[in-house]
């Protein structure tokens, strides 16, 4: 069940566009005037249209405690990916 093809999709969406979600979030909070350059504004326009939509849902159910610098309801969701992932996968849980 390994090379499942959803498998597959999962990992790629976990290992990469979540990763490199954390990455910018990460930029833009020690660099808070960080501006991407034009090459790379479509690939973080994509990256924020897969991963904003269940992260904002998240955020109505998730509270963020006094000014806690991290976003948890995206922690919530890197975890619920993780876990699929490793069921997905068949690595169990």
């Amino acid at each position: 069940m390994l090379n499942s093809p959803l498998c597959f999709i999962v990992g790629i969406y976990l290992y990469y566009v979540l990763l490199a979600r954390i990455i910018i979030s990460f930029v833009l909070m020690f660099k808070p005037g960080w501006a991407p350059p034009s090459g790379l504004r479509p690939i973080l326009d994509l990256i924020y249209a897969i991963t904003d939509p269940p992260v904002n849902a998240l955020r109505k159910v998730v509270p963020q405690p006094y000014n806690f610098p991290l976003d948890l309801s995206f922690l919530v969701w890197f975890i619920i990916v993780l876990l699929a992932h490793n069921v997905i996968c068949g690595a169990g849980v």
